[in-house]
This record gives structure tokens, sequence and C-alpha cells, in this order.
């Protein structure tokens, strides 16, 4: 729901385009009108690309980032049954290869998904706050923060600091409300990583059909950070779709953690970028280009820095587009 979203999500097309893709664009309920309006005016005439009718506020951290990708799978699924991949994106991500370069790439990988899982012995902090977390039912708020059920204030933080909110949540306020959360399905164990993935069509389809992934969707949704756990998790539950994953997100993210104290760096920008990757500047263009990664994030052209990015990547994307387009007119000729 970025002010900008309708320049990153052009960009984004314009990288990726091509005719046998479906694009689908959900539009935050907070998106401005302007960028809402610009998108559909733009692609209007294009078969390919749909704007969801329904639309709803994301919330960071919370149950609707699952909710959304869940309904954006199964659309895809009733629109394109035959699709060999789905990939997330946001409007602060950026290509880093063209259409022609991912479609090469993923060929050898059909039926196989890239999902980054970070285990409990590599990430033993992640996993224990993920489990202190799990102890109080969160439910959110249309995007805009939480109600935990049935806890205090002081009970939830014991001995800690009360405070407003975690990171970018939004407020915390607590009720006591006849609301339980369900059991997960037996054979769930947590695992956590990114929500940003590239899912081949079988483990959509597991992810859309199966019960006991369902069941496991219905428990995470009064959960904290379900965007980082529930696809991990669902897609480990079962053997048949653990042994096609690919532990890697093909994503550019610089977290501030490799470079000393991160909190030096979150008091250094805006708190829209608190608990967050480092934003994409001009100085990390090179390294970011030079990665083997298919896409990057966190793009932001209301920072001066990502303005400086976003300017080189114009530059450095439609040179390589255009020599796509000579190579393809050598070939015919030939």
């Amino acid at each position: 729901h970025r002010r900008f979203a309708h320049t990153t999500i052009s960009r984004l097309l314009h990288a990726l385009w091509h005719p046998s893709h479906s694009f689908l664009l959900h539009l935050d309920a907070r998106t401005n009108a302007t960028a809402v309006d610009d998108l559909k005016a733009r692609y209007a005439a294009r078969q390919n690309v749909h704007v969801m009718s329904s639309r709803r506020s994301i919330g960071w951290g919370a149950f609707s980032m699952v909710e959304l990708l869940l309904t954006a799978l199964a659309t895809s699924l009733h629109a394109h049954p035959s699709f060999d991949f789905f990939i997330n994106l946001s409007d602060a991500d950026v290509a880093l290869r063209t259409n022609r370069e991912i479609v090469t790439f993923l060929q050898p990988f059909r039926g196989r998904s890239f999902v980054s899982v970070k285990f409990p012995l590599a990430d033993g902090m992640r996993y224990a706050a993920h489990a202190h977390m799990r102890k109080s039912s969160w439910l959110e708020c249309e995007g805009e923060g939480f109600l935990i059920l049935n806890q205090t204030g002081g009970e939830f933080f014991g001995g800690e600091q009360r405070r407003c909110c975690y990171a970018r949540s939004g407020p915390i306020v607590y009720a006591n409300l006849p609301i339980t959360r369900p059991e997960p399905p037996d054979r769930f164990d947590f695992f956590h990583g990114s929500q940003w993935v590239v899912l081949a069509r079988p483990a959509v389809e597991w992810l859309v059909n199966d019960a006991d992934a369902a069941a496991f969707a219905r428990h995470v949704s009064l959960t904290y950070m379900a965007d980082e756990s529930y696809v991990q998790s669902a897609l480990m539950a079962s053997a048949a779709m653990r042994s096609t994953l690919i532990n890697h997100n093909l994503r550019y993210i610089d977290w501030p953690h490799g470079y000393g104290d991160p909190v030096k760096y979150y008091q250094s920008v805006d708190s829209r970028h608190w608990s967050g990757p480092m934003v994409l500047t001009g100085e990390r263009f090179d390294k970011a280009i030079s990665s083997p990664a298919l896409f990057a994030r966190k793009a932001d052209i209301d920072d001066q820095g990502g303005v400086s990015f976003m300017r080189k990547w114009d530059q450095w994307i439609s040179a390589k587009l255009v020599l796509e387009r000579e190579d393809a007119a050598d070939t015919e000729i030939a």
C-alpha cells in the first residue's frame, strides 16, 4: 500500500512481461486512489493482468498476509490450472533478472519449490521468540494492530517493560473474548523462514486442497508472524512436499545485522523500515545485481537512496531488455 506502489509494480511487469504469464494484483485497501487508478488504466487492455476484486488491509506480521497468499493461490489454480510456478512479490520488490532469464533458470526445477526454511539449530533465537509469542492468541484488527485474547498486558509482558507494539505490528490491546485458538494437526511441527517464495504447482495444490494444511491455517490465524511460519510448516509436514523443497527464496535481502549493531541502522532510518531489511540504495546496487537472486528488496522511492537505486536499475534493466530483443531479432534473421 506504499504511495509509490504503481511505479514499482509497473517496473516489475515491464521486466517480467510475457503474454503466457498471468499477473494477479492485490491492491491494499489503504493504497491511494491515484496508484489504484493508474494501475487499472495502464493494464486495462492486458488480458493477462488481473486485479483482485476483494481488497483488504494487510497487516505487518499478521495472518492477513497468509490469507491473501492462499486466496491468490486458489485464484491462480482456478484460472490457470496448468501453470508451472507461482511467485509472490510486493511493491517493495525489483526484478534482478528478465523474464527470459527467469524462465530459463526455472525450467529444470519444474515440480520443485524454492522456500527458505530456517532450522532451530541455525536460528535458535527466532524459534524461541516465535514459541514465546505462540503462548498467546493474537487476533488481527484489519491490518492495523492486534487484540491479545484473554490476557492482560501485565500477564503478556511478565517482567518485561510493557510496550505499545512489537516492531511494526501496530497497537496491541487486550480483551477477554470467547475465542479459542484451534489446535494444530498432530503431525505438524513449526518451521520458520521467509514469506517470499517460488512455489511449484504441486505445492500450490497441496496448500489449497489439503485438509490438514487448512486446519493448520486456522491455528496460525490467531498467531503473530504467521507469514514467516505457515508455508514452511505446512509443506514440511508432508513427506511428498518436503522432498521437493529447495532451501532458498531466490531473493536478495540485505539485513543490517551483518554490519554490526542493527539498532544503529534502525535509528538512522524512518520507522517504516524498523525491523526490516536495509533499503536498496545506489551504493548497494552493484552488490544486488551481482547476486544470484532473481529479485531484490526492499525498494523505497520515498527515500533518496532508494531513488538512486531505481535510477540505476532503470538504465540497467532497459539495456538488458534491448540486448535480448536484438538477440531475438538476430536469431530470426539467422
